[in-house]
């Protein structure tokens, strides 16, 4: 997906030494043409600013012809990983079907704003993997998740942790600090 790139691309340069990497090592590592990458790296820049993470951003160096990601001690990478995480159509659908079931795909798919056949190829990716877990979306009469109520509140707990972390926490009625100390 577009985000994997995005992601990708951020730890690459995140993890080079100095938080700085050529344009041939990322042309060559990513397996991306040079428009490819200028594009990505516009989009990382605009998305971290959408996100609200002034401390980051990827500078162009001319002469160099590299790229260092520029961020704040105090900030980590992991914050815009999480953003993405948290707009992948995967997680929209965990996060909506957490709240509700859905009458049918179509509504599920209007409501997480992808196409039907996009959201039924989302939702037996996202079958495979529950399955390990004793989880399944159910598709028949109701589209909802379905499993044991301690599973299933196992599974949220830790996808919520990962793709929150400390940053932003969607449960008013739930303190952060109680359930990770």
């Amino acid at each position: 997906s577009k985000s994997q790139k995005k992601v990708a691309l951020l730890e690459k340069i995140f993890y080079a030494e100095n938080h700085t990497s050529t344009q041939e090592e990322l042309l060559n590592d990513l397996n991306i043409t040079y428009p490819t990458l200028i594009s990505t790296i516009k989009t990382i820049n605009f998305d971290i600013e959408r996100f609200g993470y002034k401390a980051f951003s990827i500078v162009h160096s001319a002469p160099n012809l590299s790229y260092t990601l520029k961020i704040s001690d105090n900030c980590s990478i992991q914050l815009i990983i999480n953003a993405y995480i948290r707009e992948s159509p995967k997680f929209q659908i965990l996060e909506t079907l957490l709240l509700s079931s859905f009458p049918n795909l179509q509504v599920l798919a209007n409501e997480v704003h992808v196409s039907y056949s996009g959201i039924k190829k989302e939702i037996k990716e996202l079958n495979e993997e529950l399955r390990e877990r004793n989880l399944y979306i159910s598709t028949g009469s109701q589209v909802e998740i379905t499993g044991d109520e301690f599973s299933l509140r196992i599974f949220y707990t830790f996808l919520f942790l990962v793709a929150y972390s400390g940053d932003r926490w969607p449960f008013s009625f739930v303190k952060y600090d109680e359930i990770t100390d």
